[in-house]
């Protein structure tokens, strides 16, 4: 459909206004913004301390990242029964983390075992890449 195709300064005409009506609409929605964000700005904070980590699901695959304190030779990751570790430790140099993909099989307590003394912290996540 070709609508007012013949027209252009009614097309740019309706446009400009349309902008500036935009325009003329920001300032009006900035007290109401600012009213919203301090309780959503809280609410967001205890919800992400409750509901922002999950556990380890059996037969998905997870990551378990090592931050390093410094240069150490290669960590190796021991994981228990039901837990099989699928890659070995893929470094990140600029980071100074290692990782591991790791997928859970039972429904147990997992507790890794690390032989690092740089650690500075190791961490499951839920987050997998997938090869």
């Amino acid at each position: 459909m070709r609508a007012f195709l013949d027209e252009p300064a009614l097309v740019f005409r309706a446009q400009w206004e349309l902008l500036r009506e935009n325009l003329r609409m920001l300032p009006l929605l900035v007290v109401p913004c600012a009213i919203v964000i301090l309780p959503f700005w809280i609410f967001f904070a205890e919800l992400q301390a409750n509901f922002g980590h999950a556990s380890l699901v059996i037969g998905a695959p997870a990551v378990v990242t090592l931050q390093l304190n410094g240069e150490s030779a290669s960590p190796q990751l021991t994981a228990p029964d039901g837990v099989a570790v699928e890659t070995p430790g893929v470094r990140n140099v600029f980071a100074q983390q290692v990782n591991w993909r790791i997928r859970r099989f039972v429904l147990l307590q997992v507790k890794f075992e690390l032989c690092c003394p740089a650690a500075r912290s190791l961490r499951p996540s839920a987050r997998a890449v997938e090869c």
